[in-house]
């Protein structure tokens, strides 16, 4: 079972990724493709901890 805090620390995080201003990749303005790159990776973070790996595996 998955711990609160850490639940809440991703949670926490992806959303302190949809408040941010200014993406940088390598000291450059990110690109949308790098941005969603953020996000799907937080987000499949996320899932694993809830044992819902089956929505991005299909």
């Amino acid at each position: 079972m998955i711990e609160l805090n850490s639940l809440k620390e991703k949670l926490t995080d992806l959303y302190e990724l949809s408040e941010a201003t200014n993406f940088k990749v390598d000291g450059k303005p990110a690109k949308i493709d790098d941005v969603q790159e953020l996000y799907k990776e937080k987000i499949i973070d996320l899932l694993d901890s809830i044992g819902l790996e089956d929505i991005y595996l299909n």
